[in-house]
């Protein structure tokens, strides 16, 4: 760890007033992971007792990773890792325990108040750790969606690599079928694996979804099931809809 930091001593001292604010390192982690006390500015976000940092290669150009379980709101994932910072962010509040603990207070206090104004994406595909390597095209408005509905879609391949999304059932084709949903605000994180999904919808979608899911026979990505091999779920943010 200390050949992959670009400030020993730096490093050093924010380890030194980690211990002072309870934290250990975590055995076997070569002093990569810390685990301590959780930030009393988690709480009624989650009962966990405890929370860990993380320290990855390139300090203190990186921020420290910070993970609280049970988090269920936007800017978090499904492991619990808090997204505190934006990519290439300048600020390097990190680089003192106090200007992180500084930020995980605005976070809580963000998260406290569902995220009003805020300007950052939800983040969701950072909770999907299986990625395959092919991509989907298709043109959202000639799906003719509206909120509180769904509907049928389908797919083409292009190639090995490429789905085509089209509007409407398979109608035959032999290609995968698909649905899609949309909702308006969402008050919770968006799915962020299939058991989420049910959540977000109405009665009728969940209805449809169930049904679609149940005639699955074989469930292998972009292999036709029988039932329904892709969802596309879309929600109001702001003036924009997300996908």
């Amino acid at each position: 760890m200390e050949q992959e930091s670009f400030d020993i001593a730096s490093l050093e001292g924010f380890r030194a007033d980690l211990v002072g604010s309870g934290f250990e390192p975590v055995l076997d982690t070569e002093r990569r992971m810390w685990r301590g006390p959780v930030h009393p500015a988690f709480g009624g976000l989650t009962d966990t007792l405890s929370m860990e940092i993380v320290f990855d290669p390139g300090w203190p150009y990186r921020p420290p990773r910070v993970f609280v379980r049970g988090l269920d709101t936007n800017h978090s994932t499904l492991d619990g890792f808090v997204c505190l910072w934006r990519d290439g962010e300048l600020s390097a509040e990190w680089e003192t325990v106090d200007g992180l603990f500084n930020r995980i207070e605005d976070w809580c206090r963000r998260a406290k108040g569902g995220w009003q104004d805020d300007d950052l994406p939800f983040d969701a595909y950072l909770n999907f750790k299986r990625k395959w390597p092919l991509m989907a095209t298709f043109d959202f408005e000639s799906l003719r969606t509206s909120i509180g509905s769904w509907g049928d879609l389908n797919g083409v391949p292009a190639n090995p690599k490429l789905l085509r999304i089209r509007p409407g059932s398979a109608n035959g084709t032999g290609g995968p079928r698909g649905l899609w949903f949309r909702v308006g605000q969402l008050h919770a994180p968006p799915p962020r694996n299939l058991s989420e999904l049910p959540r977000h919808l109405n009665r009728s979608q969940r209805k449809g979804l169930e049904r679609a899911l149940s005639r699955r026979r074989e469930p292998r990505a972009l292999h036709v099931s029988g039932g329904v091999d892709i969802i596309m779920f879309a929600w109001q943010r702001q003036e924009r809809t997300d996908l």
